[in-house]
């Protein structure tokens, strides 16, 4: 009776070995399959240079990833249309490889829009092998309806972080970076005439913020001094030029209760 337990437990352990090492094999596995998404860049839309705020040349940057799990071949941007007489200058098609699972592509894409018109709603149609994604959002040019020019891009709140946000309860100073560009000097502003979200600079200078090799300047202002508002979402330097000109530019904010 002891030697027939034995035998007994010792084919039972080597049913349950065979179960335990097949089991894995019966498991069904998914098949990859790609996904192709087409979103907007967090820094939002800017005129690169003055003489593209002055021709009314709008740089929007996309972010092109694939989040799914296989790779996506022949990525091509097919076609792009705009609302409210907003026109693409950048030439299409665009190729744009192969993209592999959760991987991202940049490109950035220019359009003309007509002065008076502050907002418009750019459609993209990207297709992987002939399968499209359309992406449709809407674009901020808001030029703030001042004569002025408003420099999308042109300046930075708190540079190094996104989003910008701002707690008005709290104590400290915000950085605002203003950045210069082939055909702006961000030294020639005079700094006893700027002002951010209604208030004056405590402290500036120069500081080469975004690693292009030139100057930028960069001011700090007193939270407590800022005239924000909840809800709102953007705030404005402006400032006049050493050669008699002016400077307004804005960024987006964040405010936190």
């Amino acid at each position: 009776m002891k030697s027939h337990g034995w035998l007994i437990k010792l084919m039972m352990g080597l049913l349950a070995s065979v179960f335990l090492w097949a089991a894995p094999t019966a498991v069904a596995q998914a098949e990859p399959t790609p996904d192709f998404e087409v979103r907007l860049f967090c820094e939002d839309a800017y005129w690169a240079s003055y003489s593209d705020y002055t021709d009314r040349v709008l740089t929007v940057p996309y972010n092109i990833g694939n989040v799914g799990t296989a790779p996506v071949y022949n990525v091509t941007l097919q076609a792009a249309s705009a609302t409210n007489s907003v026109n693409s200058i950048t030439g299409i098609p665009i190729w744009m490889g192969d993209l592999e699972a959760g991987i991202w592509n940049s490109l950035s894409f220019k359009w003309y829009v007509p002065f008076g018109v502050t907002s418009f709603v750019s459609t993209l149609t990207v297709c992987f092998d002939c399968d499209p994604n359309i992406c449709v959002g809407e674009v901020d040019a808001d030029d703030g309806g001042s004569p002025d020019p408003l420099f999308n891009g042109g300046i930075n709140i708190k540079p190094g972080s996104c989003p910008n946000s701002i707690n008005l309860d709290s104590s400290g100073r915000v950085a605002v970076a203003v950045y210069s560009f082939d055909d702006f000097d961000a030294q020639d502003i005079i700094a006893g005439t700027v002002l951010f979200a209604g208030a004056a600079p405590v402290k500036w200078g120069p500081e080469d913020v975004d690693g292009d090799g030139r100057l930028d300047m960069v001011y700090h202002f007193e939270r407590e001094n800022l005239e924000l508002q909840p809800g709102d979402n953007r705030a404005c330097l402006s400032a006049q030029l050493s050669d008699g000109g002016s400077f307004r530019s804005c960024d987006m904010v964040r405010l936190l209760d």
